[in-house]
């Protein structure tokens, strides 16, 4: 009997930031998020039915807070709780983990954040308009849903180790120096790239529907007067066509289509990159310093 994979889906990501009106501004005017809740410490942002897939909060510093992942469902949740304790992980509380009802916070390795739960609430009646009615007139490139997160980390070998053997992820590609890991049938939810003196979140990233809209998004960045930091360009490992631009916390933001999916987990065969083919299928360079972007996450030392 086929055991199910613990973990659904990329939940979200939360941020710390120094500018939180540049956030908020950026995300709903280049990239058409609504807002589904806001105060004074923070705001919660989506592009779906659902609460929130990005959150950003108010800081003195840019830093990642936590990356939320979704359960299968409850029964999944009591596992991964079994798993961490025989990890000897430690459980934390976030500020937000009403939201969720029973969920589950703690420090990985690279002293990455996690936020765990088994589902999350609907947006408010605006925000669930906004997703139902993509036509309707609003600024920015909303994009279809929130796909993945990449990390530049030191040890990539004992992050893809943890998120594998206890969270149930699978590898699809090994490029030189890192992997990329799947939770459902998108080719990764997480990318991991060793060699680096502190963890930091290279890029979060979200699905739009065709390349169309990723010539829309080149267009609304230069309209913001910010310009794309990369492509359009088509990645080898996944497949996908992405652009790239930075948020106000120096993070990146990936939009992307097409990417490999992977239905069949017992057929699927990796396959071996060179170099330079990985990154990039359609030109030779990458932008210079393009590694330097993303934030610290703010646990540990």
């Amino acid at each position: 009997m086929k055991t199910i994979p613990v973990i659904r889906q990329i939940g979200h990501v939360a941020l710390r930031t120094t500018d939180l009106d540049a956030c908020i501004d950026q995300a709903t005017q280049v990239m058409g998020l609504a807002i589904s809740q806001q105060d004074d410490t923070g705001v919660y942002l989506t592009e779906s039915e659902q609460h929130h897939s990005i959150h950003y909060i108010a800081d003195d510093r840019n830093g990642l807070d936590h990356i939320g992942l979704e359960a299968y469902d409850e029964d999944a949740l009591v596992e991964i709780r079994k798993r961490l304790e025989q990890e000897n992980i430690s459980f934390v509380t976030h500020a937000d983990d009403e939201i969720y009802g029973d969920v589950i916070s703690f420090i990985g390795p690279e002293d990455i954040a996690y936020q765990i739960y088994a589902g999350i609430p609907q947006s408010p009646s605006e925000g669930r308009q906004h997703h139902l009615f993509p036509a309707r007139s609003q600024p920015g490139v909303r994009p279809k849903r929130f796909g993945h997160l990449t990390f530049l980390v030191s040890d990539a070998d004992k992050m893809q180790s943890f998120v594998c053997d206890v969270l149930d992820f699978r590898i699809s590609d090994v490029p030189p120096g890192g992997y990329f890991v799947r939770c459902n049938v998108d080719h990764h939810g997480l990318g991991i790239m060793g060699g680096f003196e502190k963890a930091r979140l290279h890029h979060h990233a979200w699905e739009v529907r065709d390349i169309g809209e990723l010539a829309n998004i080149g267009d609304r960045v230069y309209e913001y007067g910010k310009t794309l930091t990369w492509g359009p360009v088509r990645h080898g490992v996944g497949n996908n066509i992405a652009a790239y631009f930075t948020d106000p916390t120096g993070c990146i933001v990936e939009y992307y289509c097409d990417m490999q999916l992977i239905y069949n987990d017992s057929d699927f065969v990796m396959r071996e990159w060179k170099p330079e083919d990985w990154h990039s299928m359609w030109m030779p360079e990458r932008p210079t310093g393009g590694r330097d972007f993303g934030v610290t996450t703010i646990h540990g030392s």
